[in-house]
């Protein structure tokens, strides 16, 4: 479960807020590991790479970003 996040995350990349606010609409629909699943295919069919940046640097990235407004719950 999730709880309330209460300061928000500083995203390293752009992204369309679009895309964000689609996968926000799943978070409670699909567990952590469904989601972390559809954005490493995100990223690696829809995101060109630049300056060093590896797809791994990017899924965390939108991943803390779709779950900006949430906290895990233990």
């Amino acid at each position: 479960m999730f709880e309330q996040r209460k300061k928000p995350y500083k995203s390293r990349f752009h992204w369309d807020e679009e895309t964000v606010n689609a996968y926000k609409a799943d978070v409670p629909y699909l567990g952590y590991g469904e989601m972390k699943h559809q954005v490493e295919f995100f990223v690696m069919t829809n995101c060109q790479l630049e300056d060093g940046e590896t797809e791994e640097e990017l899924v965390h990235d939108l991943l803390n970003l779709i779950y900006s407004d949430y906290d895990r719950a233990n």
